[in-house]
């Protein structure tokens, strides 16, 4: 089984910045996991889907199965308390997808233990560690300079949402 991290966020500007390595990596000592301990289902995919809507919600809620190729799971995860200034905190990050892993995996028969493994390895790799900072494009730059500019311009507008 694979593992696959998409996201999706309902909140304008509210994102977890994170970049492809800390996704390839998170991906990967989740494979390490799941080879270890393999899943009892049809799915292929591990599919997490990691979503916030700019509150303080954690839920994990397991969605379909995607006619058995999928194992589909959505982490709401608290942004708040993850994000800072826009900058995502790579530890508060590792440390809310890991209790999320540990409720969705545990029932089937993965252990706490070393799915707590698991997660001190990828904090001690991805914390502080230089590889694994988001550095935003320059479109990203644009735009946040965009939106930043809209906000001020409709910010006294009830009818307009940015």
């Amino acid at each position: 089984m694979r593992t696959s991290l998409f996201t999706y966020y309902n909140e304008p500007s509210c994102f977890f910045r994170l970049s492809a390595e800390t996704k390839g990596f998170l991906m990967s000592a989740i494979d390490e996991l799941l080879e270890k301990y393999p899943i009892k289902v049809k799915a292929q995919t591990l599919e997490i889907l990691l979503c916030n809507d700019g509150t303080d919600r954690f839920e994990v809620i397991k969605t379909s199965t995607g006619r058995g190729q999928y194992l589909s799971f959505q982490f709401w995860l608290p942004y708040p308390k993850i994000t800072k200034n826009k900058v995502t905190d790579l530890e508060s990050f590792t440390n809310f997808l890991f209790e999320g892993l540990i409720l969705a995996l545990e029932p089937f028969g993965i252990p706490k233990s070393e799915i707590q493994k698991i997660q001190e390895i990828v904090k001690n790799e991805l914390v502080e560690n230089p590889k694994y900072v988001y550095v935003p494009s320059r479109d990203e730059l644009v735009m946040e300079k965009i939106l930043a500019e809209m906000k001020e311009k409709y910010k006294d507008n009830p009818n307009i949402i940015i």
